[in-house]
């Protein structure tokens, strides 16, 4: 955030509350969300009929000082014990040293622009639901 114009909390709660384009992102159920490519995913998922939840807690990490942070996830999949994140290129170049821990360390958390998440969630659907793979191409 390079602007100064609210406190953080005030940001926070904008960023929650809104998308870039002014719109609220809230899916049918009631929840909440930060972006319109959550909302998307979990429309899609909700048509494939694969239960999802937002995580009610982090997951732990340790940056190359040893400091721990906890990650939050966007969505967590309880039937395959499965966690997905949308994110743009932006966001993953800024997150790189958080998303090489995961990826080392959480074999079961997956982050990616939103065609890439899609094609991992038809996926489950065909190893769910035993039908033959549709050809995927990332």
């Amino acid at each position: 955030r390079r602007k100064t114009t609210c406190s953080d909390g005030c940001f926070i709660r904008i960023k929650t509350e809104v998308n870039r384009n002014g719109k609220k992102c809230y899916h049918q159920n009631g929840t909440k969300f930060d972006s319109m490519w959550e909302l998307e995913l979990a429309n899609y998922m909700d048509s494939l009929s694969i239960a999802w939840e937002r995580p009610a807690t982090g997951i732990q990490w340790f940056d190359s000082r040893g400091k721990e942070h906890l990650y939050f996830p966007d969505f967590y999949l309880p039937e395959t014990d499965i966690f997905l994140d949308p994110k743009n290129k932006f966001v993953v170049a800024l997150s790189t040293e958080k998303l090489e821990y995961l990826a080392k360390h959480h074999k079961n958390v997956f982050w990616g622009e939103l065609s890439y998440l899609k094609n991992l969630v038809s996926e489950i659907v065909v190893h769910r639901d035993g039908i033959e793979p549709p050809t995927l191409s990332l």
